[in-house]
């Protein structure tokens, strides 16, 4: 790891105005347009392309969001292993990538570390959350490029990236179909768009399991959860099964975690604004449910140990259905690649 400053000279190349497609004219300190009068700060070396329009994320107000999701070295390391091998799956190189939502910085630093990438360039909505990343990079010799940017304004010229990822973002925008119609714009022909994200074959089988667990705790006459751990339980049951009751943009628009995907339909999705071929792969971690439902629990601040009494639930699941048809499992968070 040899360490580097943020590359900001980069960004001239990629980034355009997107009221009248320029270039952008780039100092330590301003970001101007070289045709209009459109012109953006450049703080700690990433240029805020954010006005007062621009929708945030709830998520920045956490003062520690990384810790309170789990984020640490291991999980950076996990997650560079894992996207390495789906790159890997892609049949070339990438020399030029593109993040959207870096957010806590799990795929950016697993990335990074891994070295699957000649240079990165990495946007979030929430200039907090992309400071908090500048320390960390300095200390790779990848070139890396930071944003301040709504995903669902073009601020890039098209053609400018070979690879464009992101670790759980998509079902954060109200607009993500608008999103994959500008990262096939961004991506050069034989490029792919990468997508991790929440899946719903997979997270109906996570439901199910904590409706089992509340209406076992309430065979045992409530012994195992409180009232505030179940309540916290069915919230998550409520959030997994919202596409039965928020289906209008107002309603989604005020929830952070807006969709959570169909297999089938994300594909269709892909193939309606132009991508040539959509492919799924499951985690490859397998098929741990219970992880999954034990870190959402833990999340929402139920315990681990006190859902363990109920991991026979996936045991039995696994051991009868899981066994007669392990081809049709799904995983509750997988991955979407969409080829240009």
């Amino acid at each position: 790891m040899g360490g580097s400053r943020i590359d900001l000279e980069h960004l001239t190349d990629v980034l355009r105005c997107r009221v009248c497609g320029s270039a952008y004219a780039i100092s330590d300190e301003r970001l101007d347009c070289t045709s209009c009068d459109r012109g953006f700060l450049v703080v700690d070396g990433i240029p805020v392309l954010l006005d007062e329009s621009t929708v945030g994320t709830a998520l920045d107000r956490i003062d520690d969001y990384g810790a309170f999701m789990g984020i640490d070295e291991s999980v950076i390391r996990q997650t560079g292993s894992e996207w390495k091998k789906i790159i890997g799956r892609l049949g070339y190189t990438p020399e030029q990538a593109f993040e959207i939502g870096s957010g806590s910085g799990a795929l950016t630093l697993g990335l990074l570390e891994e070295g699957v990438v000649g240079r990165l360039t990495s946007t979030d909505v929430s200039l907090k959350f992309l400071r908090s990343l500048t320390a960390r990079i300095s200390e790779y010799s990848i070139p890396v490029s930071l944003v301040a940017c709504d995903a669902n304004e073009p601020h890039f010229r098209p053609k400018a990236f070979d690879l464009v990822v992101g670790r759980s973002v998509l079902h954060h925008l109200l607009d993500y179909e608008q999103t994959l119609a500008h990262c096939r714009a961004m991506l050069r022909s034989g490029g792919a768009a990468v997508f991790c994200e929440p899946v719903l074959e997979g997270q109906t089988i996570t439901t199910l399991f904590m409706a089992l667990m509340l209406r076992c705790d309430d065979m045992a006459g409530g012994a195992y959860l409180s009232e505030t751990d179940r309540r916290h339980i069915s919230g998550l049951i409520r959030n997994q099964t919202k596409s039965t009751f928020l289906r209008d943009r107002e309603s989604l628009s005020k929830v952070e975690d807006k969709y959570i995907f169909e297999i089938e339909k994300m594909k269709q999705v892909g193939l309606d604004v132009g991508f040539a071929d959509v492919e799924f792969f499951n985690d490859s971690r397998g098929f741990s449910y219970w992880a999954y439902i034990s870190h959402a629990c833990r999340v929402v601040g139920v315990a681990p140990e006190t859902v363990r009494p109920f991991e026979w639930i996936e045991e039995a699941f696994s051991e009868s259905y899981g066994l007669m048809f392990p081809e049709q499992l799904v995983t509750p968070i997988g991955y979407f690649v969409f080829r240009r």
